[in-house]
């Protein structure tokens, strides 16, 4: 059964992967060995040690939509993208580095535009980034986790492999809460990839790739899997990057940060999915300590924890 500390472990390791990428985002792996070595620790530049982004900003408001729901209600999810971005366009709270496609749609819905007719026809990663709360309250449930990950992407991104995408993160953190002593790499790949199969098949094909370059070092895998903010490349190299060291938090989110590309997306998905089956115990303390909403995140993991027991 899954223990409290791997739903808050999901949201803290979503959050130190996008603290720890932020700074890095947009930068190719070979840049950022010149400039900054390996990197292990917060930086700085950008944000701010520890500062958090769109990502887990976003994550935080839908799993603030389930809390508050008791459950998942689109139409609250709906409601908290909105006032998020509202809050950033009159200055109250910055939303830090948002996507083109999530801005917009997130801007139309506080404008009041029907949550049924504000999605993007976009394949970026944005509805992926912040999908792991699916995975935490449905991991029982895999037929409603799809129809709530569909349902949450598309408030936001409307093309089908941002869908599938977001269907994909959320079933990783799914299978670690139930696998944690059972995990299986082949098992978890075979299963991902048939469980969005018949949303897109491309995120699927991506997904059974990653079996197949497993055994690569990580400057090889990511060149196969792609690092960009598109959404088969982010979530590809996000799986593997964990499949390459899954029990080893550590390691796996310093390589999908120092990847390349849409590093602080790479990095909150597989922080919430190492999260997911290692715990809150396995993250740095040194991570933990200087993480921006660190209580709040885990108060939010324990809320959902709470909830999901009920279903």
């Amino acid at each position: 059964m899954p223990e409290v500390g791997q739903f808050e472990g999901t949201l803290l390791g979503c959050g130190v992967g996008d603290a720890l990428g932020a700074p890095l985002e947009g930068m190719t792996r070979e840049v950022i060995r010149r400039r900054f070595g390996l990197v292990k620790d917060y930086m700085r530049r950008r944000y701010g040690p520890g500062k958090l982004t769109d990502d887990t900003q976003m994550t935080m408001a839908l799993a603030e939509a389930i809390v508050e729901s008791r459950g998942f209600d689109v139409a609250h999810a709906a409601y908290k993208f909105g006032e998020w971005m509202r809050r950033s366009d009159e200055g109250i709270e910055a939303a830090r580095g948002a996507g083109l496609a999530s801005a917009t749609a997130c801007r139309r819905l506080y404008q009041g535009v029907p949550y049924t007719e504000s999605g993007i026809y976009s394949a970026g990663c944005g509805a992926a980034m912040r999908a792991a709360p699916i995975g935490l309250l449905f991991h029982r449930d895999l037929s409603r986790l799809k129809e709530a990950a569909i349902a949450q992407a598309s408030l936001t991104h409307i093309d089908p492999r941002a869908t599938a995408a977001a269907a994909a993160a959320a079933f990783a953190v799914a299978y670690c809460l139930n696998h944690e002593a059972l995990y299986d790499a082949e098992e978890l790949l075979r299963q991902a990839g048939d469980f969005v199969r018949d949303i897109n098949l491309d995120m699927a094909d991506r997904i059974y790739a990653v079996a197949t370059i497993r055994s690569l070092d990580y400057d090889s895998g990511f060149k196969h899997t792609g690092v960009g903010g598109f959404a088969l490349e982010t979530v590809g190299a996000a799986y593997f990057a964990f499949v390459k060291n899954p029990f080893d938090f550590e390691t796996t989110v310093v390589q999908a940060v120092n990847a390349g590309g849409d590093t602080d997306s790479i990095g909150a998905i597989a922080g919430a999915i190492s999260g997911a089956l290692n715990g809150r115990e396995k993250i740095p303390a040194r991570w933990l300590d200087a993480l921006e909403k660190r209580e709040h995140l885990e108060r939010l993991g324990r809320e959902i924890f709470a909830l999901a027991e009920k279903l």
